[in-house]
């Protein structure tokens, strides 16, 4: 299967690969890979269900729009200023960009030059009571369960940095119009959330800011965060 994972020539369609690996006699594994330039996980999964739905030999619902329709309007509404009103958000929020610190974790290596993948991941499971805790606590800010660990985890990394104000960034599915759910492409946009988890603060107080600074951001979220850096005019780092 190593041997299956190979480069994709962005020029030359189609940018979809499959395999089928016999296992035994009556077992198949079906493989696919894909570039994330046309793909994202959402779209990974419409595509599983529509080959299951193939395999039982049933038709596919037709799509209102299809990708290129998307792309052509995003294009439109960069070029026509159909996005200005989100600029000026994000472009207001960072409006001082250039005083802010980066943050710098107490590891026990230098942080690298190139960014790496290199890691692990670590799964653990929530006691119900401690779960139910943290819904009601949310559910008392009116914050969702991700807006409550969100906030709980900006403080974390503000203890280990010293930081009291902090950008960390969020992945938005970038499909707000039900025409695009079941549509296959690359719809994801890096969202930076800004807060201040600072000492003086009281948790709810906190809660309810994150919880607002959510709520602007996904309102906004059309707004593409290569075209924001480019508007900053930020440092580049590999």
């Amino acid at each position: 299967i190593y041997g299956f994972i190979q480069p994709f020539d962005l020029s030359c369609p189609p940018l979809f690969r499959f395999g089928v690996l016999r296992l035994a006699e009556r077992e198949y594994l079906l493989v696919s890979d894909t570039p994330h330039i046309v793909s994202d996980g959402t779209s990974g999964e419409v595509l599983n269900d529509e080959l299951l739905t193939l395999y039982l030999g049933q038709n596919l619902a037709p799509l209102d729009i299809q990708y290129k329709d998307y792309a052509v309007w995003q294009h439109r509404l960069l070029n026509t200023g159909g996005f200005k009103d989100q600029e000026n958000y994000w472009l207001g929020i960072f409006s001082d960009v250039e005083n802010l610190p980066r943050a710098d974790f107490p590891t026990d290596f230098p942080r690298p030059d190139v960014f790496s993948f290199s890691g692990d991941n670590y799964r653990f499971t929530l006691p119900p009571g401690l779960t139910r805790q943290l819904r009601e606590l949310g559910q008392a800010q009116n914050a969702t369960m991700f807006m409550t660990l969100f906030a709980a985890y900006k403080i974390l990394v503000a203890r280990y940095t010293g930081l009291e104000d902090l950008v960390i960034g969020i992945t938005a599915l970038g499909r707000p119009y039900a025409a695009m759910e079941n549509m296959v492409g690359m719809f994801l946009n890096q969202l930076a959330l800004r807060s201040a988890p600072r000492n003086e603060k009281h948790w709810q107080h906190y809660l309810g800011e994150v919880r607002d600074v959510c709520m602007k951001a996904f309102e906004n979220q059309d707004y593409y965060f290569d075209e924001l850096v480019a508007s900053l005019k930020l440092e580049r780092e590999a």
